[in-house]
């Protein structure tokens, strides 16, 4: 029906802002950097994030068979918590969202080096209102590197995938965001926006879509 993951899709809509900056983190193909650019309109900007060099060049084109070119500033770059660091990244051959950051020894044309950067050093990153993380297990490396923005006053809502068993120290992580003063909740495939408890967060699902808001 042209929708993906709607309940997630609907909450992106109704938080977006007429001029609101936002930030896509995992772009993929670019479903919800799309999403956020027709309701941001303009001035408002999206920052897409899409370390896939094939994806991004589909989100690229993407991006233009709807007009939005001038609206969207996608980086091809591997956000994680310093700047600077090598890593190997392994491309999914048949799924373009599956790009995962590897300990394997490079070996073959799937894959590729590339540097980390911290979110918070990225031009326009610290104006974000909301931020979408949904990076194939390196959600904690990335929100080690925006303290600043957590620390701000701009960024009011964060939805994230959240992988605990691919994380070092998942509980810190939910420690930092509510001494923030952001509310955890989930978000259900049914239901929406719905309560849950740190516990199931953290011994529930294997995964959860997380909105984070203050």
């Amino acid at each position: 029906q042209g929708y993906w993951e709607p309940r997630t899709t609907e909450v992106i809509i109704d938080l977006m802002r007429h001029g609101m900056t936002a930030i896509d983190v995992g772009a993929n193909l670019g479903y919800f950097t799309i999403v956020m650019a027709a309701v941001g309109g303009t001035p408002g900007r999206v920052l897409a994030f899409e370390p896939n060099p094939g994806t991004a060049k589909r989100l690229r084109e993407s991006l233009l068979l709807n007009g939005f070119q001038t609206r969207v500033d996608l980086h091809e770059v591997v956000l994680g918590a310093t700047d600077g660091e090598e890593v190997n990244l392994l491309l999914s051959v048949n799924h373009p969202g599956g790009t995962q950051v590897t300990s394997l020894t490079p070996d073959g044309p799937n894959f590729i080096k590339a540097r980390t950067q911290r979110l918070d050093g990225v031009p326009g990153a610290l104006d974000a209102a909301l931020v979408k993380i949904d990076a194939e297990g390196m959600e904690e490396e990335i929100w080690r590197g925006m303290s600043a923005m957590i620390a701000g006053d701009r960024l009011r809502n964060v939805i994230i995938e959240f992988t605990p068993s691919s994380y070092k120290n998942p509980a810190a992580m939910l420690d930092e965001a509510e001494a923030a003063g952001f509310t955890i909740s989930s978000i259900d495939d049914e239901r929406g926006i719905c309560s849950i408890g740190r516990a199931d967060i953290l011994h529930g699902a294997a995964q959860q879509m997380l909105i984070l808001q203050r």
